[in-house]
């Protein structure tokens, strides 16, 4: 990772060494590795038509939304969207049963670990 984007990022909240910058970083680095991995199997879902797809589509512009709270400097809402988010997901996630298939099992194992 850019080290001076994270520093940068870590001084908007009172630098690298205080708690709430430690916290933003993190929060940030969550928010990016989500609105990675969610969208491959948001794809793959709708193009296999799984019920999945419904739950996994309204986390992407949440988490675009954390982000974007995150970066104008409001690390409290940005907390509080990503985490009623996460939460959401993986209570939806589990309660979803499609058919019987292992990939669906270890997708769901994943998003949950995640």
């Amino acid at each position: 990772m850019n080290e001076g984007r994270i520093n940068a990022l870590a001084e908007k909240f009172g630098g690298i060494h205080t708690d709430t910058g430690r916290k933003a970083t993190l929060l940030r680095i969550i928010c990016i590795v989500f609105l990675a991995i969610v969208p491959i199997g948001f794809t793959m879902d709708l193009l296999r038509k799984s019920p999945s797809a419904w739950v996994e589509g309204p986390t992407i512009p949440l988490f675009a939304i954390a982000l974007i709270l995150l970066y104008k400097g409001e690390y409290k809402r940005a907390a509080y969207v990503a985490t009623v988010t996460v939460n959401l997901f993986a209570v939806a996630m589990c309660m979803i049963i499609d058919h019987a298939s292992v990939s669906l099992l270890y997708a769901n194992v994943g998003y949950y670990m995640i």
